[in-house]
């Protein structure tokens, strides 16, 4: 009998609890687009389950992913509710600052879709030059 992936039980786990937490905030729109995000995760998460206990090692079938930091992982992609968690203002400004060239463009999820996401890595290193950039203003 195949064992289930520690990092698929987490990945499940992650999700249930951001359920969770966004259910006891009580933000409708937040709470809809978690819960869509999850439901996409689902039949990803029934066929790993039903390969493994087949014994199926699951095979990455895309060769041209975004990967990291030399580690294994695809680019997380974030939606906007999240997106707007970390970095504390609306969506129109965000707007306003790619057209400056400041914040990074969102990347359309599905080709022809109106669904966007940022990649996890262009925000925190938007919001990493955002620190250094007051801590340099802060030192002058």
């Amino acid at each position: 009998m195949a064992l289930i992936s520690e990092e698929l039980v987490d990945n499940c786990w992650c999700q249930l609890r951001k359920l969770w937490e966004i259910i006891n905030i009580v933000n409708y729109r937040f709470f809809l687009s978690a819960l869509v995000d999850f439901l996409f995760f689902l039949p990803t998460m029934s066929n790993c389950l039903n390969n493994a206990q087949r014994g199926i090692k699951m095979v990455n079938q895309s060769n041209n992913s975004h990967y990291t930091n030399n580690q294994q992982q695809p680019e997380k992609l974030l939606r906007w509710p999240e997106v707007q968690a970390r970095v504390g203002f609306c969506k129109s400004y965000s707007y306003v600052l790619q057209k400056k060239g400041i914040f990074p463009f969102p990347i359309k999820i599905i080709e022809g879709g109106r669904a966007t996401g940022y990649l996890e890595s262009e925000i925190n290193e938007f919001i990493n030059a955002r620190i250094e950039q007051s801590r340099r203003e802060v030192k002058s």
